[in-house]
């Protein structure tokens, strides 16, 4: 049994500036989020039509060292988000 990764170190809000109307793409990919296939090569999903979506939730900033007080001054956006639902076809 493989143990799971952990984080060495110190984890800072992540920040990203946008213009109003401005986006960002966050690539990520299905085997981050789904069990690992039994052949190890990544994920396998069945022939059939499947469905994904995502949501993001934001608080603000909640960085608390010393270092980083400055950013409790910035701006930031809360609330919740929700993606459109993607559908798509595997055939084999």
């Amino acid at each position: 049994m493989v143990a799971p990764a952990g984080i060495s170190g110190r984890v800072d809000d992540y920040t990203v500036a946008l213009q109003a109307g401005a986006t960002y793409a966050l690539p990520v990919s299905l085997d981050k989020y789904c069990g690992p296939a039994p052949t190890g090569l990544g994920i396998k999903l069945l022939p059939g039509r499947y469905q994904i979506s995502a949501r993001f939730d934001s608080r603000g900033a909640i960085t608390k060292g010393g270092d980083m007080a400055g950013v409790a001054l910035l701006n930031f956006w809360k609330g919740t988000i929700q993606s459109d639902i993607l559908e798509f076809d595997v055939l084999r």
